[in-house]
C-alpha cells in the first residue's frame, strides 16, 4: 500500500493511528489527536506503515418502518427515500 494523502498510517515503532495530510520529498505530514488536542508532525516515509486507504463506505442507516400500533412493517435504507 502506498502512502497518500487521506490514508491512515502509524509509526512502525507503534503509536496512534494518523491521517496522512500530505506527502513530499521533505517527508510525510501526519495529523492525529491526543485527547482533544490535534497534533501534526512530519516523518520520513521509511518510518511509517500504511494501515488503510482511508476510504469508508458511505453512512447509509436502515430506517425501521412502524405502524400506528408499534408493529414493525418494514425496513428501508435511507438512500431509498
Amino acid at each position: 500500500m502506498k502512502l497518500k494523502a487521506g490514508n491512515i498510517a502509524r509509526l512502525k515503532s507503534g503509536g496512534p493511528n494518523m491521517t496522512i495530510e500530505s506527502v513530499a520529498r521533505a517527508g510525510v505530514v501526519c495529523v492525529w489527536f491526543e485527547g482533544k488536542r490535534r497534533k501534526r508532525d512530519t516523518f520520513k516515509a521509511i518510518m511509517l506503515e500504511p494501515l488503510s486507504t482511508g476510504t469508508k463506505k458511505p453512512y447509509n442507516p436502515t430506517i425501521v418502518l412502524v405502524n400506528g400500533k408499534g408493529k414493525v412493517v418494514g425496513r428501508k435504507k435511507l438512500s431509498d427515500f
